[in-house]
């Protein structure tokens, strides 16, 4: 009898001390992985000390088990984000009463349950983050950066000088579902120093990148919620091939933005005749000699072929 009851002390110590324990985890959020369908991401913050050893989550819907995540190493603590391999879709836009177990020890024993109710597929016009820029160096550098979606809208416009004393910039972007692409130019010609730029949500970084010193223009595609060929799970979006920047100085190089399978890119002046024939390769490397007016006639490995106009000043 005596070692029953101090069985049962220690199996109700237990029981109490996990419970104490999921008392201090949140679960802050629940959202799809912005590119994989198939992932469901748990916003978890821990107050205090890391709990739980080898902890994992199952995720259920009106009592069925639709995902399970990792295990994580070696502990919940602080902010962390769990993927969860669904093994049912979650449909766009549908709101879910969702049942989270908390498991531990590599999923051998049930520590909390939790319930959350709400719309995982986010829907919204526009994701709130940030838009950071860092300058590596210390010299004085102006740079003149736009973001534009790909039919054509300015979404963002920014003529910023870093310094020694203005080293980093931030501000908050809501950008909506896209594809964007990111140009930037420095006013004096080249970049002086490295310049890092990067676009962040809660939990995910969408966009890292550098825009590297002596370079004269800095192009890149920001892809938002599915990125730019993927509209839905199944449904796929034809893009237009788009020249950027444009209008284009004389000493930058130009892209064509939007489209997978560049063969060729053909530049020919206003009277037709043939000013060069570039392999994408060498457009990074290619300068206009003349300002003026040209037309940029991109081929496709699929046989597509798409003519733009191209302002060079």
């Amino acid at each position: 009898m005596k070692y029953f009851l101090l069985f049962s002390f220690v199996l109700f110590s237990f029981c109490a001390k996990a419970q104490d324990d999921c008392a201090l985890v949140s679960i802050e959020g629940i959202f799809m992985h912005p590119t994989q369908p198939d992932i469901l991401m748990i916003h978890t913050s821990v107050e205090g000390d890391p709990i739980f050893n080898y902890p994992g989550f199952r995720v259920y819907a009106d009592g069925q088990e639709i995902g399970t995540g990792e295990t994580v190493f070696f502990m919940l603590a602080g902010v962390q984000f769990h993927a969860i391999n669904l093994s049912a879709a979650i449909n766009e836009g549908e709101s879910y009463d969702l049942s989270i177990e908390l498991w531990t020890t590599f999923f051998g024993s049930q520590a909390c349950t939790f319930e959350w109710q709400g719309v995982p597929y986010d829907t919204a016009e526009c994701f709130d983050g940030n838009l950071w820029l860092t300058l590596s160096g210390t010299e004085a550098e102006t740079v003149d950066i736009s973001i534009e979606h790909d039919n054509g809208t300015e979404v963002f416009s920014l003529d910023y000088t870093f310094d020694i004393n203005n080293q980093s910039w931030s501000d908050p972007l809501c950008i909506g579902r896209g594809c964007y692409s990111i140009i930037a130019t420095p006013s004096d010609g080249a970049f002086s120093e490295d310049i890092f730029i990067s676009y962040q949500t809660e939990g995910y970084t969408w966009f890292n990148e550098l825009m590297e010193e002596g370079s004269d223009s800095y192009i890149s595609t920001l892809e938002i919620w599915q990125g730019c060929t993927i509209v839905g799970v199944n449904e796929q979006e034809e893009l237009t091939p788009k020249v950027v920047p444009n209008p284009l100085r004389r000493n930058q190089s130009f892209r064509i933005m939007g489209t997978s399978g560049l063969q060729s890119v053909e530049i020919r002046n206003l009277s037709g005749a043939l000013e060069a024939n570039l392999s994408p390769a060498q457009l990074k490397d290619f300068r206009f000699s003349r300002a003026g007016m040209y037309f940029v006639i991109s081929r496709f490995s699929d046989g597509a072929v798409h003519t733009s106009r191209l302002v060079v000043e």
